[in-house]
């Protein structure tokens, strides 16, 4: 047995777990909106990546109109 071990018995022994200040008074704090940016994701700003995708979109529908036109 390790001196660890013995520890954890000896306080378990009906000793209870007494909190520094109780928890209900925990949220009294006054609470403020952060200032944040937009949201991210993966670190990058979701109205870039957003922009970014819809770019994207737009060029692929733009390539496939362009090929349907040089198939006629």
């Amino acid at each position: 047995m390790t001196d660890t071990e013995g520890t954890e018995a000896r306080r378990s022994d009906g000793e209870e777990t007494q909190f520094i200040q109780p928890i209900r008074d925990y949220g009294r704090a006054e609470t403020k909106p952060l200032d944040l940016p937009r949201a991210t994701i993966g670190g990058y700003r979701a109205d870039a990546v957003e922009r970014r995708v819809a770019e994207l979109e737009r060029r692929r529908t733009l390539d496939q109109a362009e090929i349907i036109r040089l198939k006629r």
